[in-house]
């Protein structure tokens, strides 16, 4: 909104999953005894037994997460118990599903009829109940759950009751009626932390689907993906016009998306590791040999994003590459010029591939980047030193750092893949 301010209208649509069609009740259905601010009345023991004084808040939706939220002030790192009391006020009447996701303990009245009683140590699991709601009235809720240490999470969800059956025609009709969509897809530490691995590359196939209803309504489409790790989003590299991978960007990582996608900000950065296209190009997990096919050093697939890849909203030359030696010492450098419309930072990353050796050495290394500022219309000369002794490899039979002699080919580039320039180079012991 600080970017547009008044000059345009911008329409926020609350995230749904058909994966599990249960979304936090927001604090509009949320009221409470003690004042007039909208949502629950929470209160936190440093105990897992509700016992002694707790300290007190008005939660405006219930989504304890520690892992995925900021650190909680008012609970402490291993036992800890909250009670939250109140009333959901819907706005419409029908069936409500009304759901807890929770590990440990949990225990949820309804209109003061215990409902879910799980009152035991557990890992997350979600619980729900359906209950007829009237549109306006108020249902009396308490909400009970204590955490054992480790892994902790409660939330209070709901499925609204809807006249269609079609999970995202709200979504679909904020789509048709804008110039733009911006939507936020990714994953985050439910799907993929320590101790919990990814089964697969892909994106949740409920965001995949979803990507699909809203391009057919909107092909003006920007996709930021919140990630830590490599994503095979086949499907949106072939439609989306606009992809800003954000990974983990932290609290002020609104603004510096907003940077990016109005062009305050030109983007140069460059992917640390390959984006594969299927987790089926990669050998078997438990198979921990890099050299049978992992990292770009040894892939020799197509990738779906090479390792150091990254866009810009300029254009960068390469020209004139040039290798001296002094000594062990190589001397390589390189002219670019900024050949688009925008100040921007080029990332040169100079690459090597080995003479053909009697043991498997890398396609390509990479052994030394740059990154050069250069205003629109400028150039300068890069250069990369380069010693022997990065050239060497492990000899597994002598057990010790060889030197191979021979033709060696140096690459200069954008990414592993986009190389603009390369000469070879004959060295000797």
């Amino acid at each position: 909104m600080e970017k547009v301010g008044n000059k345009a209208e911008v329409t926020y649509v609350k995230w749904k999953t058909a994966a599990r069609n249960l979304n936090l009740i927001e604090a509009e259905n949320l009221r409470n005894d003690h004042n007039d601010e909208k949502g629950l009345f929470g209160e936190y023991y440093d105990d897992k037994f509700l016992e002694g004084t707790p300290q007190t808040r008005v939660d405006k939706v219930v989504n304890f997460d520690p892992v995925n939220n900021p650190p909680d002030p008012y609970t402490n790192y291993r036992h800890k118990s909250i009670r939250w009391t109140g009333y959901i006020t819907p706005n419409f009447s029908g069936t409500y599903k009304i759901g807890v996701n929770s590990d440990d303990g949990v225990r949820l009245w309804l209109n003061n009829k215990l409902v879910v009683d799980e009152w035991h140590n557990r890992g997350m699991t979600t619980d729900q109940v359906e209950i007829p709601m009237e549109a306006g009235e108020k249902y009396v809720i308490k909400l009970e759950y204590f955490d054992n240490g480790g892994d902790a999470i409660c939330q209070l969800l709901w499925e609204v009751p809807t006249l269609t059956d079609d999970l995202y025609a709200e979504d679909k009709a904020v789509a048709r009626a804008s110039d733009y969509v911006i939507a936020v897809m990714g994953i985050n530490k439910s799907i993929e932390k320590e101790g919990r691995d990814r089964t697969d590359l892909k994106l949740p196939e409920d965001q995949v689907n979803y990507l699909k209803e809203i391009y057919a309504e909107n092909k003006n489409i920007i996709v930021v993906l919140v990630a830590g790790s490599s994503l095979a989003i086949n499907w949106m590299d072939n439609n989306i016009p606009a992809i800003v991978d954000a990974w983990y960007p932290g609290e002020s990582g609104g603004k510096a998306i907003a940077d990016v996608l109005f062009g305050d900000y030109n983007p140069a950065g460059r992917l640390p590791f390959t984006f594969y296209k299927s987790i089926t190009d990669l050998p078997p997990m438990d198979d921990y040999e890099v050299s049978n096919g992992r990292t770009y050093m040894y892939f020799e697939g197509e990738a779906l994003y090479p390792f150091g890849y990254g866009l810009s909203y300029s254009e960068f030359e390469y020209k004139g590459m040039k290798i001296k030696q002094k000594g062990d010492m190589l001397t390589i450098t390189t002219t670019i010029e900024n050949i688009g419309n925008y100040d921007g930072d080029e990332v040169a990353q100079l690459y090597f591939k080995a003479p053909n050796a009697s043991i498997k050495r890398p396609l390509k290394k990479l052994v030394g980047f740059k990154r050069e500022f250069l205003p629109k219309g400028k150039s300068t000369q890069i250069e990369f030193e380069v010693s022997k002794k990065e050239l060497q490899f492990w000899d597994v039979k002598t057990k010790q750092w060889a030197f191979a002699s021979g033709e060696y080919q140096f690459m200069i580039g954008g990414s592993s893949q986009d190389i603009k320039q390369q000469k070879s180079f004959r060295l000797k012991p």
